[in-house]
């Protein structure tokens, strides 16, 4: 029971180091932050609170995020740490648009898969990416496309 605890501290402890479970915070209060501006010019009144999207990142993203990572390791699912790389760079330059409808998994994991498929593995555009992303042309494509 022991070894449980210390493997779910050690878990939570992974999260708190992750810097896009940062940037998922900040993100959902600028935008939060954004939506009470917008509703106050134009109804001279704030409909919900600045927390509004931070309650739905918590409740909706953290959870399926749990699920999801539960079912992949029960799955054995496993991606190479520059394939993960590749999705928080994809998800940090999306989520800089400020659009949350352009974070939906079908929008950064299909670039993701693109990146991975076309430019990792083409004669001119491979060079490039194995300088920085040397084991992303060893992605398995099917891991991806579950994940997607």
């Amino acid at each position: 029971m022991s070894i449980w605890v210390l493997e779910a501290l050690k878990g939570v402890g992974r999260l708190l180091v992750q810097p896009l479970f940062y940037y998922g915070i900040a993100l959902a209060l600028v935008i939060g932050w954004r939506r009470v501006k917008r509703e106050r010019s134009y109804f001279s009144i704030r409909v919900y609170n600045m927390f509004h999207e931070s309650k739905l990142f918590w409740r909706s993203g953290l959870v399926a995020g749990g699920i999801l990572s539960l079912a992949a390791v029960a799955i054995g699912i496993v991606l190479p740490r520059d394939a993960i790389s590749m999705i928080a760079l994809v998800t940090i330059a999306i989520g800089l648009t400020m659009q949350m409808r352009l974070l939906s998994p079908a929008y950064t994991m299909g670039l993701v898969f693109f990146i991975v498929s076309i430019l990792a593995n083409d004669k001119e555009t491979a060079p490039a990416l194995t300088r920085f992303f040397p084991e992303l042309s060893e992605t398995n494509m099917a891991a991806l496309a579950i994940l997607l």
